[in-house]
């Protein structure tokens, strides 16, 4: 009998991969002016007030990609456990990425419904103190709960896939620690960093993912 988890998982990876490149574009063209990737912080509240639809649009789009890659940690349990990998690591992945969504979802609340207020006030503490609280809810809180589910899947994974599909998704988890600890720090430049290692690998590991479940699925066609 053919296993339907191997196409979902293709399905659930490219949809992942089509939401974060989305993202990480919307991230480098918009969303960067009213982050502390602008020195400008006067510009910053004009950015976010003025442009609110453009704002809360450009963070929608990491709402999306959130749930894709709950989605697809979820998918990727199913398909591995068939294979026998540890059902705790699995389940454990899944659990923490449910609640990385949850702390992401809710810094993304405050950058869509608190700080354009505050920016249209020019209130800049209050602006600059609610963004600190958003950044260590998903840079630090919510992206180091993605980097340990990733950690757990890859780990538990590693003897199913070709070393460059490992080595991208040791990359996630690299790139992933880096980002948790320069949002700790409050580091700009130190996030960026992060994201240009992040990113990349993620996208790499998601189109590796995918491709080889696609392979694995054909693999069950009778012949």
């Amino acid at each position: 009998m053919k296993d339907a988890s191997w196409p979902r998982l293709s399905r659930a990876a490219w949809l992942a991969f089509a939401a974060h490149l989305t993202a990480g574009l919307v991230m480098a063209l918009i969303l960067r002016n009213g982050l502390e990737t602008n020195a400008d912080l006067a510009d910053r509240l004009r950015f976010v007030d003025q442009r609110r639809l453009l704002w809360t649009a450009g963070w929608i789009t990491w709402t999306v990609a959130a749930i894709t890659i709950l989605n697809f940690y979820a998918r990727f349990a199913v398909a591995h456990g068939s294979l026998g990998a540890s059902p705790a690591l699995l389940r454990s992945a899944v659990l923490l990425t449910v609640a990385a969504v949850g702390a992401d979802w809710t810094a993304q609340a405050v950058e869509i419904f608190v700080l354009p207020g505050l920016a249209g006030a020019g209130n800049a503490p209050s602006f600059l103190a609610w963004h600190r609280a958003a950044v260590l809810l998903t840079g630090f809180l919510a992206n180091g709960l993605y980097t340990i589910s990733a950690l757990l899947l890859v780990w538990a994974s590693r003897r199913a896939y070709p070393r460059w599909i490992q080595m991208a998704g040791f990359g996630v988890v690299a790139g992933g620690s880096i980002l948790s600890a320069m949002a700790w720090a409050n580091s700009a430049a130190g996030m960026l960093f992060a994201n240009v290692l992040l990113v990349p690998c993620l996208l790499v590991w998601l189109a590796g993912v995918a491709a080889s479940a696609t392979l694995h699925a054909r693999s069950q066609l009778p012949r």
